[in-house]
């Protein structure tokens, strides 16, 4: 009799990097399976397929919410499917900030915006000074000539971030000197 001979393979596990995840709509995703050696990688999800490890998805929009699916293959063998759920938050829109009047070094300006619906509103001025506010107004007390120039704002709603503002300009003239006579 002849004799055969029989290979077996261990099942790979699949193993995704990271639990189930909450992320912002426009922004990337990179999905981890973790390591197996010698082994090739499926991931599936809506509107999604991958042979890589470590694929890259987005940006992001509701129509990739859903459960991804990673199988693991070695030799003939497949792994259990692993799977993470991603849920995609929506981003604020874009703030718009008023336009400001041109004003005298020394003085109160006051920023303001449209936009209400936020948590905190980044200010963004020239040289990057930052200020946050808990509402949709910020006031520069006692401006210089080096505040002058643009100015933005993004806000952040629900852990999101909104694109930055279009800038608004902000002149800042210098006191005029009085003179001797």
């Amino acid at each position: 009799s002849v004799g055969t001979e029989v290979i077996v393979y261990e099942r790979p596990v699949a193993s995704v990097g990271f639990t189930d995840t909450l992320v912002c709509a426009q922004t990337e995703l990179r999905l981890l399976a973790n390591p197996v050696s010698g082994a090739s990688y499926t991931w599936s999800g809506p509107n999604f397929s991958s042979n890589q490890q470590f694929p890259l998805i987005g940006p992001l929009g509701t129509v990739n919410q859903g459960i991804y699916e990673l199988v693991v293959s070695r030799g003939a063998c497949a792994s259990i499917p692993d799977s993470v759920q991603v849920l995609v938050k929506p981003r604020p829109a874009q703030p718009i900030l008023t336009t400001i009047p041109a004003v005298c070094e020394g003085s109160d300006v006051t920023f303001t915006t449209t936009t209400t619906d936020a948590t905190s509103w980044h200010w963004q001025g020239p040289g990057n000074q930052q200020f946050i506010t808990n509402e949709p107004s910020y006031t520069a007390s006692q401006v210089s000539l080096g505040q002058s120039g643009p100015w933005r704002l993004f806000v952040r709603a629900n852990g999101c971030d909104s694109e930055l503002s279009a800038p608004t300009s902000l002149v800042v003239n210098p006191n005029p000197v009085a003179g001797a006579q």
